[in-house]
């Protein structure tokens, strides 16, 4: 089943559940909702005629008669043992009238409510008129000189009106479900095909088949991801031809040909893994969010966060591989220039201070000089740099330190840089300036890196004719490369 389809789907049951669910409380609820409503409601008429009731019913006529009007309901003051003193009903016509008014009857009241009555209480109960069939709701409420009024109103509109409130809920909820059907199919396929394809290219990446682009129009994280798949994908195709016309001309060398094309295999294996990890997740939550799972505006500004934290570093992995594109190019020859390494040190430290203090990390520029002057590509130099000052940062336990020391003489400047913390398995050493490798693979994607910062690293120094390594000292890790001093 196609992403689409299950997205249609969802959507589909999402609204046919909801407008069920609202439809059953509506036939369950709505009636005793609005009974109660209307109780309180006349409930508090029922008060405020008390309190301005004066014993004097001809000084009430106003009132009583917008009950009457304005309310539609039947006013009826008795006295205590029932004897009706004042009444807006006609004498068996349940609706009321103008005309014929009759009292000096007696009027049933139920024992309870006398019983609430006479303790000030204002009190609600039914009665039925079998003549006319027909169900009334009664409010009771105490007046002085130990009189009672009855605000009496007929249910038979009120019900009516609740059937045709449900009747009209029906039609709506039809078209709801209809324009629910229309909206799901268009919002799946709005989400689900950009998605889609992204994932095929990268799936064809993987496959060494550059020839499929994307092609969507989208402004947006999605489009830019698009155009940077083709981006990347285009500079592989470049990469992937350099060194096969390399490997071309090595046909001699059967082995090395053969550890060339593993290489590059592997390169372009973990690279599709790569891209494919982050795009998984922002399927996932770009589909949660069309599903309708967040509960709250909390929770949807969460999905929307990590889709925008998995696009950044998604943007950082593609930047790093267009990165190591360009070091591969042989048109990219470094520019050495005479350039002070101190004041490029503390440049790249001004970048990460705000982590180091976050992570509570003590940094230590270690020299005994104000500048070093060597010869060098400076820009090259400082991504070094900044590579391993990020992984010492990323790395720091313990105590949490970081320190990263000078050491000249007249042919070369040796660059030491140190943090706190555990010891690199000896086994690994060799293979950490490998590309994609992580010594640690089980660590959290929050903490985890591209596995391509000391792969760089690598490269520009040999490009330098630098040395480079690294080594475990007592309580952490140190790495190191010189540089030709000037």
């Amino acid at each position: 089943m196609s992403l689409s389809t299950k997205l249609l789907i969802l959507v589909i049951l999402t609204v046919v559940v909801l407008t069920v669910s609202i439809g059953i409380i509506n036939f369950v609820f709505v009636e005793d909702m609005i009974l109660s409503q209307k109780e309180e409601e006349y409930s508090q008429l029922a008060r405020e005629f008390s309190l301005d009731y004066n014993g004097n019913i001809q000084q009430s006529y106003e009132l009583i008669d917008s009950f009457e009007d304005r309310f539609g309901l039947n006013v009826v003051i008795a006295d205590r043992m029932g004897i009706i003193l004042y009444t807006t009903v006609i004498k068996g016509n349940p609706w009321g009238g103008e005309a014929g008014r009759w009292k000096n009857d007696n009027i049933y009241v139920p024992g309870d409510v006398r019983e609430e009555l006479s303790i000030g209480e204002i009190s609600v109960y039914y009665t039925v008129n079998e003549k006319y069939n027909t169900e009334a709701m009664n409010i009771a409420a105490p007046l002085m000189n130990d009189e009672i009024l009855i605000l009496e109103t007929m249910l038979s509109p009120l019900r009516e009106n609740i059937v045709f409130m449900r009747r009209f809920y029906m039609i709506n909820a039809l078209g709801a479900i209809l324009l629910g059907l229309i909206l799901s199919y268009l919002i799946s396929l709005k989400i689900s095909i950009p998605v889609s394809k992204l994932r095929i290219i990268a799936q064809r990446i993987s496959e060494s088949d550059f020839s499929i682009g994307y092609r969507g129009s989208a402004n947006d994280e999605l489009g830019e991801l698009g155009e940077l798949l083709n981006l990347i994908a285009e500079k592989l195709r470049i990469a992937f031809k350099k060194n096969f016309d390399y490997d071309r001309k090595l046909k001699d060398d059967f082995e090395r040909e053969k550890r060339s094309e593993r290489r590059r295999q592997e390169f372009l294996s973990n690279a599709s893994h790569e891209l494919k990890t982050p795009l998984s997740v922002i399927q996932s939550y770009a589909s949660g969010l069309v599903n309708g799972l967040p509960s709250n505006e909390q929770e949807a500004h969460y999905y929307y966060r990590v889709i925008e934290e998995e696009t950044t570093k998604l943007m950082e992995l593609v930047s790093e591989l267009l990165e190591i594109s360009t070091l591969d190019r042989e048109d990219n020859p470094i520019k050495i220039v005479n350039f002070d390494i101190i004041s490029l040190i503390e440049n790249v430290k001004k970048r990460y201070e705000k982590d180091m203090q976050e992570k509570e990390i003590k940094f230590i520029l270690s020299t005994q000089q104000d500048y070093i002057t060597v010869r060098g590509d400076p820009y090259r130099i400082e991504q070094v740099i900044a590579n391993l000052l990020t992984n010492a940062i990323k790395y720091a336990e313990g105590e949490k330190g970081v320190v990263i020391k000078l050491e000249r003489d007249e042919k070369k400047t040796i660059v030491k840089v140190f943090n706190t913390g555990n010891n690199i398995p000896c086994e690994e050493l060799d293979k950490i300036w490998e590309s994609f490798y992580r010594v640690d693979r089980s660590m959290p994607r929050e903490r985890g890196s591209t596995g391509l910062g000391l792969y760089i690293v690598r490269k520009i120094l040999k490009m330098h004719d630098s040395s480079f390594g690294v080594r475990n000292l007592k309580g952490g890790v140190e790495f190191w490369f010189d540089i030709e001093t000037f």
